[in-house]
């Protein structure tokens, strides 16, 4: 395709279930929404921790974690701000997720857990 000309094939469009579209979408909203209020409760404009979702048996979990990275040696290089005890209390249990498309809801609860995530650097 040269610049300026149409295309020559016809885009692609395919649908998903509205069930599997909630379960995709709740994942980003209790992420956000997690990360949110851990950070508002631990006093930042950011969360000072890792905020991402897992999958526990079969359940989508957020999980907050304090990440700490030591070298080989067994020195700490970095670490995050946060006490973990101080992340544990700040972290919600649960956030209740509601998404809406075209008039139709999904609705559900999301545990929380939170972790200390060790990494080691060479």
């Amino acid at each position: 395709m040269e610049n300026g000309s149409e295309p020559e094939r016809e885009p692609v469009y395919d649908t998903v279930p509205f069930e599997r579209w909630g379960r995709v979408r709740r994942a980003s909203v209790a992420s956000d929404a997690v990360a949110e209020t851990t950070a508002e409760r631990l006093g930042y404009d950011e969360p000072d921790a890792s905020v991402g979702i897992t999958s526990r048996g079969g359940v989508p979990t957020v999980v907050v974690a304090r990440t700490v990275t030591d070298d080989r040696q067994g020195s700490r290089v970095s670490a995050t701000e946060v006490l973990f005890d101080d992340l544990v209390a700040a972290a919600p249990r649960w956030v209740d997720v509601t998404v809406s498309l075209a008039s139709r809801e999904y609705e559900t609860t999301v545990p929380v857990r939170a972790r200390v995530f060790e990494q080691w650097r060479a």
